[in-house]
């Protein structure tokens, strides 16, 4: 038998980062036996280690983080989210999938070098950074995915990608594995914009929801006061000959807020020029006709019109350094968003001192940037001095207006909560949003939907509770050959599986029943003939047509060991068979560390075969396969052989020498090939003393198993934890 690592009935979510804190998105989740990464951020208000999340707690084994995570899934482009990547591939070693969309993977090569300029301060602090050759040989190893696409990491393993409408190529990210159902959204947005569509998502009924909380205590005033305050502010700065100064990502908001004043522009007359950073502007439109299919309706519908291209601003221009001395009026988008580096931090150095100028945010500024230290008024602030010059820092005064009028494309709490009803969660965790805000929203979101609900700091794990399932397949053959009265064939797996099988005519469920260990001994040697494709570990799918008809619980009792799917779907057929575990002939003769990573686990995949079969899948004789359980019932064996002599004429007839062997050490019940042996060790519960019994029999005596076992449900003794 080959042992392999029990897979737990819980979830386990451990927050890396963006635990009661916005930035350094990094979120890894445990479920099924497979550890999933969900995004990989850098934090822009650190410059220190606390930019990256903290890769120790991840309990590499032997050091390598390949052997501690299955996959890596980055849901957008912005630096919060894939802004530690190249470090985590590059420095640390990481070369296991890593899956984006290819929106993302374009954005992200764009800003993660020019994340290189913040970096650089983070190499003063001593903290971790990359080059820009670090960023190309990540993005290399990149697999690319589509919108709605399902990804199968491996047999068990799958993500499914959702429209996040955040930013052009976002994802929410749902993955599932052994029917653990984990939900996690990124960031996202559920009211539709100018050039982007609102999130999209079906019922999934996850068991684990983590969604972002960035505005979890607010609700936003409709779209249209809040273009009309940010116009009225534009317009009245520029109307006194001022200049604005609108800090933004080069995609997303930017495009946005640049569609609203051309057309401000166009129906006003005005001549102000309006400037995108140099090289900003160029990558946007490219990048916008390259991903259409990601826009809103109507930006598709304005593409289709012939010579037509919607990004391709009138009123907008390229914005040299030279520029920023130039008299007049004037508008400017740049970079950095928050004004850690970039353009915008440029910018504002040259025109803070001017009451006529105008600072306008927006979008969300996280603690520690210069960005966040103006919306809380300060008056006076340090920044970094141009490069070259000395002192390296610069003290300024604030003398011209900050304003911020949220247009971030984050969902208010109106969205979080409909997001929530939508997918209907066993669970939900917050992330991505300040400490009090998410506090505020836990307590709303247990009151509204009577659901646990986790705000997390950074470092913490939760281990969320999630019924474990295993999917069975059966193969195409044997449902062909299956006849209504034919019984179900099940099995239970728990701690160690090799081949398991169990067949029985019973398939009712009794509450209470004891949960058992199911095991099989192998005591068949393979045959040397035996076919190549039976070393495989991949289930019978791979090689003829399959249908995934059941699930099983990792942990079942006796009396309910018969297959969920049992009658099949949409018909009165029962099926019987032989549910068995292939295992290879290398993974056999290779004993597996006890100290293996949890990702380095696999699970049992499951199959319900036919007699004839079974040689194919196993490599085994039929009539060598000997199986064998525990089971705890509440008298000792001779009250057990006084019940079967009492019910000898339900048993089939071939059972009636039933033995009785009191004197043996220990005594035991034989009815041809099954044996009950009594075991010495006994325990108390509340109902009494109970005793433990092993059962053991041949395969071909299920129909006797099957009998026996509606005797001894009298003497079942339920389950206690």
């Amino acid at each position: 038998m080959v042992p392999w690592r029990k897979m737990g009935t819980s979830i386990k979510v451990h927050v890396l980062g963006a635990g009661q804190d916005i930035g350094r998105s990094c979120v890894v989740v445990t479920l099924g036996g497979r550890r999933v990464m969900f995004d990989c951020g850098m934090h822009m208000g650190y410059h220190d280690h606390r930019c990256f999340p903290d890769w120790q707690q991840l309990g590499a084994h032997r050091g390598s983080l390949t052997s501690a995570i299955d996959c890596v899934v980055i849901t957008h482009f912005h630096l919060d989210h894939c802004g530690a990547l190249p470090f985590l591939t590059e420095k640390l070693g990481y070369d296991g999938p890593i899956y984006m969309t290819r929106p993302t993977a374009a954005m992200a090569a764009i800003l993660l070098k020019d994340s290189l300029n913040v970096l650089s301060s983070a190499r003063k602090g001593g903290g971790p950074s990359y080059s820009a050759r670090d960023v190309d040989a990540c993005l290399s190893k990149v697999r690319f995915v589509t919108l709605g696409e399902t990804i199968h990491v491996d047999d068990e393993l799958r993500l499914c990608t959702h429209y996040a409408g955040h930013v052009v190529g976002a994802v929410m990210v749902s993955a599932e594995c052994l029917g653990h159902r984990v939900m996690y959204t990124g960031d996202f947005n559920t009211v539709a914009d100018r050039h982007l569509g609102a999130a999209q998502v079906g019922r999934l009924q996850p068991h684990v929801l983590i969604t972002e909380s960035t505005y979890g205590t607010s609700i936003r005033e409709s779209k249209r006061c809040r273009e009309a305050d940010l116009l009225q502010l534009v317009h009245t700065a520029v109307g006194v000959g001022g200049k604005v100064l609108i800090p933004s990502f080069a995609v997303g908001r930017a495009q946005e807020l640049l569609m609203l004043l051309e057309m401000y522009w166009d129906r006003l007359g005005l001549s102000v020029p309006i400037y995108v950073a140099a090289g900003m502007a160029q990558h946007a439109t490219l990048f916008y006709k390259l991903y259409a299919s990601w826009t809103s309706t109507c930006v598709k519908d304005s593409e289709r019109a012939p010579g037509y291209n919607p990004f391709a601003f009138r009123h907008v221009r390229p914005f040299e350094r030279a520029l920023l001395s130039a008299p007049g009026p004037c508008v400017l988008f740049a970079t950095s968003g928050m004004m850690t580096a970039g353009m915008a931090l440029e910018a504002f150095r040259h025109w803070a001192g001017d009451a006529k100028n105008l600072v306008l945010f927006p979008t969300f500024c996280v603690r520690g940037t210069l960005g966040h230290t103006l919306l809380h008024g300060a008056k006076e602030v340090v920044v970094d001095a141009p490069a070259g010059e000395e002192p390296s820092t610069r003290r300024l005064t604030v003398a011209c207006t900050v304003k911020q009028i949220s247009f971030s494309a984050h969902a208010d709490a109106k969205g979080i909560l409909g997001l929530i009803s939508t997918l209907q969660p066993a669970a939900v965790v917050l992330v991505h949003g300040e400490q009090a805000k998410m506090a505020y929203l836990k307590v709303r979101v247990a009151k509204l939907f009577g659901v646990p609900c986790h705000d997390p700091q950074n470092g913490e794990c939760l281990r969320l509770p999630a019924e474990q399932r295993i999917a069975v397949h059966i193969s195409t053959r044997l449902l062909a050959r299956a006849e209504p009265d034919a019984s179900a064939a099940a099995g239970a797996v728990s701690d160690t599986v090799g081949a398991v099988g169990i067949a029985g005519q019973r398939t009712r469920k009794r509450a209470g029943a004891p949960s058992t260990t199911l095991m099989a001994d192998l005591d068949g040697r393979p045959n040397s003939r035996r076919p190549a494709h039976a070393n495989s570990e991949r289930d019978l799918a791979t090689r003829e047509a399959t249908r995934e008809v059941a699930t099983l619980p990792s942990a079942m009792p006796l009396s309910a060991m018969s297959l969920s799917a049992m009658p099949l779907p949409h018909t009165d057929k029962r099926v019987r068979g032989i549910l068995v575990l292939p295992v290879s002939s290398a993974a056999a003769a290779v004993p597996q560390p006890l100290d293996r990573s949890p990702s380095a686990s696999r699970p049992p995949q499951l199959q319900l075969v036919s007699q004839d079969e079974l040689h194919t899948v196993t490599g085994l004789q039929p009539h060598r396969m000997r199986f064998r359980l525990e089971l705890r019932l509440s008298c000792p064996l001779n009250t057990v052989h006084e019940l079967l002599c009492e019910h000898i004429g339900s048993l089939p007839c071939q059972a009636a020498e039933l033995q009785w062997h009191p004197l043996e050490t220990p005594p035991s019940i034989q009815l041809r090939s099954l044996r009950l042996t009594g075991a010495a060790s006994s325990a108390m519960t509340s109902a009494g003393p109970t005793h433990l019994v092993r059962c053991e029999w041949l395969h071909g005596d299920e129909a006797l198993v099957g009998a026996v076992d509606a005797v001894l449900q009298q003497v079942y003794c339920p389950c206690e934890s």
